[in-house]
């Protein structure tokens, strides 16, 4: 940290990075480094923010408050006496995006910036979505509810990252910071998950110890509820301890990058030998565009983690490869899917693959000539990471559309 600073202290926005790579590491390094050195207006501002860093106290009013709000909205079937069948359905329409709610919320509570306009526009937009959503009328047969309820959290994904990037909605670096949050929230969501159920398991056998018996329907609504607010406690966790938050997903991404590689090979050979035909098999086409979004947001997620040193440069060749498997994979993808459109017609859940496929087709095309050029020009990787946040409207539009329009059409 000491030679990184060293070089960069005449660079604002390198030091900035550095901070929040590693925010302890940066202070006592920073102290060091500037003892002997002739003062100038960064190194002054930086030393006046790290003494006010140093004396700011942990704020939990914002977690508090939205821990209560979102378990109380997420407990409304039990507070109101909801029949079983109506509870389950507003938990299938609803709890999800009560989730995102509460960390869009979370995040317009901790910043300082967040104006009584933006709150009441993400009010609005819940408030839509949840009028929208309950609006829907039929069983979770019909296509468009199922891809409503798909992509109904994709859309308030959209709106959590516009809460992310207050002010800096237009900042393409914002947007790459945020895919990059992501990649350690959806890390430590799990974790806070496997606390939970670790917890709930040792309640249920001291209670059962003296026998005192929890219904299945009272575990699952206990489960469901630590669920909604595992996001909360985990991004809390993320602005309490960032230096660690940052070296464990680049090294996760750094272990299991190759492992994904070497399964997709194994996988495409398997297919080839096994006959397996994806053009009548709709099942199995399926399961190929889950492998194919999962490659996809892997691949994105370790971009934005990415630093771009040399250490790097296996990281970059194994990306590279798990784009171009990811190609093959949307090209036979997309041959299937217009097989079946003209074979079998026009169908919601059909033309909402479609569209979803052809953007992550170009996406993928670009993230691959983005790769190729860093590796053999030596661009920065910077451009990769701002050609993926491009694709970011694309993506919203037409989740706007599947879950707005869709059901209005069909």
């Amino acid at each position: 940290m000491e030679d990184k600073l060293k070089e960069a202290l005449s660079d604002p926005e390198t030091l900035e990075q550095l901070y929040r790579q590693d925010k302890q590491g940066f202070k006592s390094a920073f102290n060091k480094v500037t003892s002997d050195i002739t003062s100038t207006d960064l190194i002054r501002f930086w030393q006046v923010r790290l003494q006010e860093a140093v004396e700011q106290k942990v704020n939990f009013t914002p977690l508090i408050i939205t821990l209560i709000a979102v378990i109380f909205m997420a407990r409304i079937p039990q507070i109101f006496g909801f029949s079983e069948s109506i509870k389950e359905m507003f938990e299938l329409k609803n709890l999800v995006i009560i989730a995102f709610a509460g960390i869009t919320f979370y995040e317009l509570l901790r910043k300082e910036n967040s104006k009584l306009i933006y709150w009441l526009g993400f009010l609005v937009f819940f408030s839509v979505m949840a009028l929208h959503m309950n609006s829907l009328s039929g069983y979770p047969e019909g296509q468009t509810f199922i891809l409503t309820l798909l992509h109904a959290p994709i859309l308030s994904w959209f709106m959590f990252g516009l809460a992310y990037n207050i002010g800096k909605s237009n900042d393409s670096r914002a947007w790459a910071g945020f895919l990059r949050y992501n990649g350690d929230l959806l890390l430590f969501t799990g974790l806070v998950m496997i606390c939970w159920t670790i917890l709930l398991g040792i309640t249920v056998s001291l209670f059962e110890s003296m026998d005192i018996k929890f219904s299945e329907m009272m575990l699952l609504d206990l489960y469901l509820t630590a669920a909604v607010i595992s996001p909360l406690i985990a991004s809390f966790a993320i602005e309490r301890i960032p230096a660690l938050t940052n070296k464990i997903v680049p090294l996760i991404a750094r272990i299991f990058n190759p492992v994904l590689l070497i399964v997709l090979i194994i996988y495409l050979i398997t297919i080839a030998q096994a006959g397996k035909n994806i053009y009548s098999e709709r099942e199995f086409l399926i399961v190929f565009n889950i492998i194919l979004f999962t490659v996809l947001a892997v691949t994105i997620f370790s971009l934005s983690n990415i630093a771009g040193n040399k250490k790097d440069k296996f990281q970059f060749i194994i990306l590279y490869f798990l784009t171009l498997f990811a190609c093959v994979l949307n090209l036979i993808a997309l041959s299937a899917i217009f097989y079946r459109l003209f074979t079998y017609g026009i169908t919601p859940n059909k033309l909402a693959v479609t569209g979803m496929n052809l953007i992550v087709f170009a996406n993928l095309i670009t993230i691959g000539i983005n790769l190729f050029q860093v590796q053999n020009s030596h661009k920065k990787p910077e451009k990769i990471t701002t050609s993926i946040t491009r694709f970011l409207p694309l993506y919203a539009f037409w989740t706007f559309i599947v879950v707005i329009v869709f059901p209005i059409i069909f």
